[in-house]
């Protein structure tokens, strides 16, 4: 009852930027908050990720790596 429900991954195609969706994609990234994986021949090519997103997993990455130092 109390779980959180993912959301739907976000998928678009290299393609999509060809046509004139590329600020759509964009902004779908900041308004979700979510990452953004751009296919090419139906496979994963490329992740868009909003800069807030970014400095979250850099943050995260850098407090994992100062507890590995500590520890080492």
């Amino acid at each position: 009852m109390g779980r959180k429900k993912k959301k739907p991954d976000r998928y678009y195609i290299v393609s999509d930027f060809l046509h004139g969706k590329s600020s759509m994609i964009f902004k779908d990234a900041v308004r979700y908050g979510d990452s953004i994986t751009v296919t090419k021949h139906g496979l994963p090519h490329v992740v868009i990720l909003s800069y807030e997103k970014y400095e979250e997993l850099v943050k995260k990455a850098e407090e994992n790596n100062e507890k590995l130092d500590r520890n080492s």
